[in-house]
């Protein structure tokens, strides 16, 4: 893969599209970038998309970008982020997709690699950029990746040595537009494996992995009831990890993991209420598990955020078997799901923002509960990630 003067467009400049700018220029390319935002940067611009279309040999959009409607209307390369990371990362890969669960695997990977004294580093979609860990792989043994949908959708030759797929719920249908796409797009994370890799996959969708080349591993990934929800899948997500390091050559760990930052993080308990930040779930599944530690509870439920195109309304009816007030926070589509709440047996209010809501909390004599923050939804009503989301609540709740 040539990039000495190479001509390629960069669409979007976030953390991927800058760590792009910076490997790609290390490599002698001609960048040019595209951003529907305003953005400042010493690399040139392209005003339309048309106009980098017109200029570029290649564009690597960052995944973010939809580039779906505009694969005939470029006549030049796309450039996968995962398949150039691979093209030039040398060193052994570790990967994990899933609807849920990916970020506390491969967080848990790489904490328990790091202490048995194999030189790893977490990257990818759990927030430092793949492309900005190539340079230093000299002083690296593996890349431990959390990759989403969005990261593997248009991937043609990304193949890491592992392969985990946590589980699978829908999600992102506002951008898959159907739940095969989505499927489709989770199933590349392994499709382009050879005979020498191995997969570690869902048991219940084990017929459609029969084309696969690599050595495919299952799990079993299927719940019937609420209770047994998170649990179960707490319970998958160390069968994976010590599956991963049974095949690695750990055989065994006793470390205690640290829990994640904004998944059932505690901030605070003051004025008979505790306080949690759970801004990592961004869709039902992922709030029902939360609920359901802390089900013996009173509860305050924060939810808002965009749908991402799943009927958010199945969540309304898992609510109703908690002791819940939920406050909904945010634009049109935490509006739209106060409105279909009101039918329900709880008690429900709705704010257009989360300084709004908390403060209505704090107002309100809601003594011995947890304020649960677990949106349920993604960020981009009024954030820009859910790290942001996060902070802010721990900000706000520190000022009450």
């Amino acid at each position: 893969m040539k990039l000495k003067n190479k001509k390629i467009g960069i669409w979007g400049f976030g953390t991927v599209g800058r760590a792009a700018a910076n490997f790609l220029s290390e490599k002698n390319a001609i960048i040019k970038i595209y951003d529907d935002a305003q953005i400042s940067t010493h690399h040139p611009q392209a005003h339309t998309k048309l106009e980098l279309f017109d200029w570029a040999d290649a564009i690597l959009p960052s995944p973010g970008v939809d580039i779906s409607p505009y694969l005939k209307k470029f006549k030049g390369t796309w450039l996968n982020e995962l398949d150039l990371f691979a093209h030039y990362f040398k060193k052994k890969i570790i990967a994990t997709t899933g609807t849920l669960g990916k970020t506390s695997v491969t967080h848990g990977l790489n904490y328990v690699l790091q202490h048995n004294g194999i030189r790893s580093i977490a990257a990818g979609n759990i927030g430092l950029p793949c492309l900005s860990i190539i340079n230093n792989q000299h002083n690296l043994d593996m890349a431990v990746l959390e990759v989403s949908s969005f990261q593997l959708e248009h991937c043609k030759t990304f193949a890491p040595d592992i392969a985990i797929w946590t589980n699978f719920y829908p999600n992102h249908l506002d951008r898959h537009k159907t739940i095969e796409e989505y499927f489709a797009s989770k199933l590349l994370i392994a499709l382009h494996q050879k005979k020498h890799q191995v997969a570690l996959l869902p048991y219940e969708f084990k017929k459609k992995f029969s084309t696969l080349q690599s050595r495919c591993m299952f799990h079993k990934q299927t719940y019937n009831h609420t209770k047994e929800y998170f649990t179960g899948i707490l319970a998958a997500n160390s069968y994976l990890i010590k599956k991963t390091l049974k095949l690695i050559g750990i055989r065994s760990h006793k470390l205690i993991i640290p829990p994640l930052e904004h998944r059932l993080e505690p901030i605070v308990t003051k004025f008979g209420l505790t306080f949690i930040n759970d801004s990592k779930s961004t869709t039902p599944e992922s709030t029902v598990g939360a609920l359901e530690q802390f089900k013996h509870n009173n509860m305050i439920v924060l939810i808002g955020g965009l749908n991402k195109g799943i009927d958010r309304s199945l969540l309304l009816n898992k609510l109703i078997h908690y002791n819940v007030i939920v406050v909904f926070f945010g634009k049109e589509d935490a509006f739209n799901l106060y409105q279909k709440a009101q039918s329900k047996s709880f008690s429900s209010f709705y704010f257009p923002t989360l300084s709004d809501s908390l403060n209505f909390i704090r107002q309100q004599n809601f003594n011995n509960s947890v304020v649960l923050f677990s949106p349920a939804g993604s960020s981009f009503d009024l954030y820009s990630n859910y790290i942001e989301r996060g902070n802010d609540f721990k900000r706000l709740v520190r000022c009450l």
